[in-house]
């Protein structure tokens, strides 16, 4: 039972982590917001928490800023747009 045990709990941490990464990209509506939030699981992964979250206000700040709703209604449409592009071409 004992060797079994380091591929068991390998292959829960495998697919724990594939079910998160599917919950996080259908939370998120654009573009922009999936390679945010892909780069800050990343950077959270490899650096800590601390790094995540700093460099994830970072790049908020740096890719959305200050947007009005205006300007953010404007990002969804173009992203609901190629979406719908990119299934008519398939």
């Amino acid at each position: 039972m004992t060797p079994l045990l380091p591929v068991a709990l390998s292959l829960t941490l495998l697919l724990t982590g594939f079910a998160c990464a599917y919950v996080a990209m259908a939370m998120v509506d654009n573009n922009v917001a999936r390679g945010m939030a892909l780069a800050i699981g990343m950077i959270t992964a490899l650096q800590g928490p601390a790094w995540g979250l700093g460099i994830g206000i970072l790049l908020y700040l740096l890719l959305i800023g200050f947007r009005s709703e205006d300007n953010l209604s404007l990002i969804r449409n173009e992203d609901k747009t190629t979406e719908e592009s990119s299934h008519v071409s398939s």
